[in-house]
């Protein structure tokens, strides 16, 4: 219905990377569910920026939208 609906190729998601499931468990209509059982588990993997303090001057996060501001509507 996908494919047809959105008229491109589609795939079939089924729960990857968790073991000890039994074949019905091992089916598309569970993917979602596995999946959001297992993000926890990688979720800090996804944070690739680095941390700021948030008020140090003109160079944290506050100061740099405050110099932004300046720039652009002053």
């Amino acid at each position: 219905m996908a494919a047809r609906i959105l008229a491109c190729p589609v795939r079939v998601g089924r729960p990857l990377g968790i073991g000890g499931l039994t074949n019905e468990l091992k089916g598309p209509a569970f993917a979602i569910a596995t999946g959001l059982l297992i993000y926890p588990q990688a979720a800090h993997l996804e944070h690739f920026g680095r941390k700021r303090h948030l008020m140090t001057g003109t160079s944290g996060y506050f100061g740099q939208v405050a110099v932004w501001l300046r720039e652009g509507f002053f």
